[in-house]
């Protein structure tokens, strides 16, 4: 499947894979309801847009030396892996509800409203 992806204010037991293509997934409220999120792509950029006061654990994670931001307000206590090959930022208590990957492609979380899609 080929990009791009967009999910906002979504719940349950999501699965998600492109190929080729952006996924871009907005949270809503405060928690995630449900068994969780696994989204990944292969080849393209991935964003995340957290509400400030989320409470659900994340993981967004890239390979291959892809840039990685994180500028939302809970992002100053996420905790920041860098090695050779993977970058890392995890957020609450692990294994992560909501888990975010690419193998080629930026990776960026900001801050959205909580009611509001900004996608």
């Amino acid at each position: 499947m080929n990009g791009p992806i967009s999910l906002s204010g979504i719940s349950g037991n999501v699965r998600v894979h492109t190929e080729n293509g952006p996924i871009s997934v907005a949270l809503k409220g405060t928690t995630w309801s449900g068994t969780g999120l696994t989204a990944d792509a292969q080849n393209g950029p991935v964003t995340l847009l957290v509400p400030s006061g989320y409470q659900s654990s994340f993981m967004v994670e890239s390979r291959n030396y892809a840039p990685m931001s994180c500028q939302a307000s809970i992002c100053d206590s996420a905790r920041k892996t860098w090695d050779d090959e993977h970058r890392r930022i995890e957020y609450g208590s692990m294994p992560a509800m909501i888990r975010l990957s690419t193998v080629n492609g930026p990776i960026s979380v900001r801050e959205s409203s909580r009611d509001k899609e900004t996608l």
